[in-house]
């Protein structure tokens, strides 16, 4: 197996080859990617997440497939195929074409939707290369930057609204290394601004972000505590207490009162204020107190 594994835009092409070094020094044949060699490289061989620890690395992304097409319905089989080989329930199409490929990113979106399931969940890579007289497509599935084995702290975004929310969500889960998870709360709108999100922010894949049908759900198996304005305690209680999820509302209508309710306490940051944080603010302050 080939695992592709992009670079962190500050990289140099001498860090590029000081990166390469260490990753052959873990036992892996590396190059840089022919087809677009610029912080890129290819490791033979399956890497793991492993890969994550060598400084600059900013995907490692395995390359389940690779063939050559001729037409659009021929590359959307190929996807199609490979995540039935892969068993996803559910994923999210994330493309990057190279050269002039005479098919539309979009176009091959829909096709695989014709024949495959095709909900927000992993986010499967597709790449495609105009070589001669066929394009040649890669399908990847990125390695997750941690999963939520044995992670201590999850945040948990009631119903957002608009992908701008959420995209700020996703940046503080990569920063602090904590999962997120959404609740629907049966609005589709959250998932079409999922999707959105995660075409604003790149490198999404670093943290594991789940969807839930509603917040109760998302917080079973947690001792949840709600962030609001009017909280009736204060942010040492984050400290005192074994909090394993922080639950936020969207900046629409806020944190439901009925959720609230079901967690084991409402805390409020700060000194008494009329106006409350946006939600990431919020939340950017709760993982500060915790850390």
């Amino acid at each position: 197996m080939k695992t592709l594994v992009t670079l962190a835009r500050f990289v140099s092409p001498a860090e590029q080859k000081e990166i390469a070094s260490r990753i052959a020094a873990m036992g892996y044949k590396v190059q840089s990617d022919p087809w677009a060699p610029q912080r890129r490289l290819i490791v033979e061989g399956e890497a793991s997440g492993k890969l994550f620890e060598v400084e600059g690395v900013s995907q490692v992304i395995p390359i389940h497939a690779e063939a050559k097409t001729k037409t659009l319905s021929e590359a959307a089989k190929l996807i199609a195929d490979t995540t039935k080989k892969l068993n996803l329930s559910s994923f999210t199409i994330r493309a990057k074409f190279l050269g002039d490929i005479p098919f539309h990113q979009r176009a091959l979106r829909e096709r695989v939707k014709k024949k495959a399931k095709n909900t927000p969940g992993r986010t499967l890579y597709i790449e495609a290369k105009k070589q001669a007289d066929y394009v040649l497509v890669r399908v990847g599935l990125p390695e997750l930057f941690h999963t939520e084995k044995d992670i201590p702290l999850v945040l948990v975004l009631e119903s957002p609204k608009t992908p701008h929310e959420i995209a700020d969500f996703l940046r503080l889960a990569i920063v602090f290394k904590v999962p997120l998870r959404i609740s629907l709360e049966g609005d589709l709108r959250t998932l079409h601004a999922l999707q959105e999100a995660k075409s604003i922010v790149k490198g999404h894949e670093k943290t594991t972000v789940m969807t839930y049908k509603t917040t109760l759900e998302a917080i079973k198996d947690r001792k949840a505590v709600a962030l609001s304005l009017w909280g009736d305690k204060g942010e040492g209680f984050l400290k005192k207490e074994k909090v394993d999820a922080l639950v936020f509302g969207n900046e629409e209508r806020g944190l439901k009162l009925s959720t609230q309710k079901t967690c084991v306490g409402v805390v409020h940051l700060g000194p008494r204020s009329s106006e409350p944080m946006r939600s990431c603010q919020a939340a950017a302050y709760a993982l500060g107190v915790m850390a």
